[in-house]
């Protein structure tokens, strides 16, 4: 009783402290719907009076302008208290007032995404990539493979990014709301105006620059994907999909850029491109659950059979080692929770299938490249390892909705040699 005594003015002074930040941003959220009223009306009565050709503010504009005036006010609360705004005028039908609600949301995480740093700005545009082409391209104009070409892509290069938007940061919040039906409802009834009322020059805050080094923007992905895969259920798989196809394309290019600044360095190829093989660089690290799920991969000689595992497997949890999570009857309280704190880990999901099935093939490759006689030793492990590998991508750029250029893509990889 003492100690429940002791905790509850601590939990009243946090409760009070989270509802003075939800009433300031309801203040904020209130001025700032106050302003853009009012200047679109000024702008469309000065409009209608003066029956000039002048080009109007547009909405987005307005918007703009007045969300740069407060974006320092802003805090933890903000987004979350203009959800609930955005909710409600969608129950209530007021359709033109949840547009503006949008609008403002789309502002401000487009503002705090032009804060990131170069890596996490680059890999939200590759997030709002069309396909796998359009992510390819953007990833080999951007993520460069060493410091000097950093350096003079700076020095020369500045601005060429200008007209890239992020979406990364809008694509993380709209999934961590994806079960509020009022938000959606919202959204999708205003989505096609607003895009109309966002032109190149709105008032927008450019990313003007997204050159970065491929390694940092590996790891900032690897760092996303774990975070998602940690949690106990993966709230947006369709990103998860495709943060790990944009991961193996820029694993693929560093290796490329390893293999090409390496010419005749012999086994050392093979130590920098397992670098990258991160976090199983080593068998033993590699997840049991993966490690079983990749022998009955293995046991299967068909394709189709394979790909249909894989896409139950990758798109839910459905694949774990048998008992996995799974406390015994007597288990204590501590070991209770233990188990349910340590369930995301047993799961197999993309992000760490995919770095499993690297490191078996990285793993292989380095002990022939190690051997005498220089000999690929197993090379039907090989093949189906690498066979495995293609039909993982396949299934993954269907999940990250994709789908329709993974036969273009794959045709393009069976003519390209396997970097390890």
């Amino acid at each position: 009783m003492v100690e429940r005594a002791a905790t509850d003015p601590d939990r009243d002074r946090v409760n009070a402290k989270v509802m003075e930040q939800v009433e300031a941003s309801a203040r904020v959220v209130e001025e700032l719907m106050a302003e853009v009223s009012r200047e679109a009306f000024i702008n469309a009565a000065v409009s209608r009076v003066t029956e000039s050709e002048a080009p109007e503010s547009s909405l987005a504009d307005v918007v703009g302008a007045a969300v740069g005036r407060r974006m320092e006010e802003l805090d933890a609360t903000f987004l979350a208290t203009l959800d609930g705004y955005i909710r409600g005028a969608s129950d209530k039908g007021a359709a033109d007032v949840a547009e503006v609600l949008l609008l403002v949301r789309q502002e401000v995480l487009r503002r705090l995404g032009a804060r990131l740093p170069p890596e996490m700005q680059l890999l939200d545009a590759a997030m709002a990539a069309a396909d796998s082409k359009a992510r390819m391209e953007l990833l080999r104009k951007y993520a460069l493979p060493s410091e000097q070409a950093l350096a003079e892509a700076l020095a020369g290069g500045e601005g060429e990014a200008g007209g890239i938007r992020g979406s990364l940061a809008s694509a993380a919040v709209s999934s961590s709301q994806a079960g509020s039906e009022g938000l959606d409802r919202a959204s999708s009834a205003s989505s096609s105006r607003s895009a109309e009322q966002q032109p190149e020059g709105s008032g927008a805050v450019p990313v003007s620059l997204l050159y970065c080094l491929a390694a940092d923007l590996e790891r900032a992905a690897s760092q996303v994907i774990r975070d998602m895969e940690l949690m106990m259920e993966v709230p947006d798989r369709r990103l998860l999909a495709r943060l790990v196809l944009a991961r193996e394309e820029l694993q693929q290019m560093l290796l490329e850029a390893a293999f090409m600044g390496g010419e005749g360095s012999g086994g050392d190829d093979v130590e920098v491109a397992a670098s990258f093989r991160q976090p199983f660089q080593q068998l033993g690290a590699v997840p049991k659950s993966c490690a079983a799920f990749l022998q009955r991969l293995m046991a299967l000689p068909g394709p189709q059979e394979r790909e249909g595992l894989l896409l139950q497997a990758l798109s839910e949890d459905v694949e774990r080692l048998p008992g996995a999570g799974q406390p015994g009857p007597d288990a204590t309280t501590r070991e209770r929770l233990r188990a349910q704190a340590e369930a995301p880990q047993d799961w197999v999901r993309p992000g760490r299938f995919m770095q499993s099935l690297s490191a078996l093939q990285a793993e292989m490759l380095g002990q022939a490249a190690s051997g005498s006689d220089g000999q690929v030793p197993n090379s039907d492990v090989l093949e189906r390892l690498e066979s495995i590998r293609r039909e993982a991508l396949g299934v993954l750029l269907g999940i990250a909705g994709e789908g329709q250029t993974a036969a273009a893509d794959k045709e393009e990889e069976e003519e390209e040699p396997y970097l390890p």
